[in-house]
């Protein structure tokens, strides 16, 4: 399993994928996660990133987590610690491929790209340091060489000013909605210029 890892990095940070049987990069992960999940830092996102405040809660957040997405741990390279997640939920859509003159056992089936939707946290005391931009700009690259991935798509807070900023620093356009009372607004990055 430790192969089928997938990770990334760039000029300061290493992007892994996690895997709770093959982690044990940090033996302080959990505490590591109690650290990142301050108050500040989880205020606009679902309530289970809230009150991570043990090493028991922690385990029982990234078991939720990964449950429902694939996370990533990113680590500052020099310095051996954690100092964020990235999260990329996208649906698994696969295609038959209609043959009806022949049966096989095998699965006649093709892999879809779609949308993946991702979020991003940061520890707080690591705003303000461009490690958002670094992390996103190889997160992009490291999508576009993934066939599922025909792009990304990133909720923001509307209040959440920076976010919003980077978004679009990096190529992600704001998507129109009907619903002018949302407090989100969706910033979407294509790969394809068929998809839309």
């Amino acid at each position: 399993m430790e192969s089928d890892r997938e990770s990334f990095t760039t000029a300061r940070l290493n992007v892994e994928e996690y895997y709770p049987v093959a982690w044990c990069a940090y033996d302080d992960l959990l505490d590591q996660a109690v650290a990142i999940l301050s108050p500040n830092v989880v205020k606009s996102l679902p309530p289970y990133f809230s009150h991570v405040t043990s090493p028991q809660l922690a385990q029982q957040w990234l078991d939720k987590v990964t449950a429902e997405s694939r996370l990533f741990i990113i680590s500052h390279t020099e310095q051996a610690r954690i100092i964020g997640f990235l999260f990329l939920f996208q649906e698994s859509l696969v295609e038959p491929l209609i043959q009806p003159h022949r049966v096989s056992e095998k699965s006649d089936a093709k892999q879809i790209s779609s949308f993946a939707h991702i979020g991003y946290l940061l520890n707080e005391s690591d705003w303000g340091k461009g490690y958002a931009t670094e992390f996103l700009m190889g997160f992009i690259a490291w999508s576009k060489d993934q066939p599922e991935i025909a792009g990304l798509i990133g909720g923001v807070e509307k209040d959440n000013v920076a976010s919003a900023n980077l978004l679009e620093r990096l190529g992600f356009i704001a998507q129109p909605t009907e619903d002018i009372t949302s407090p989100v607004t969706f910033y979407q990055f294509s790969f394809k210029s068929d998809m839309s």
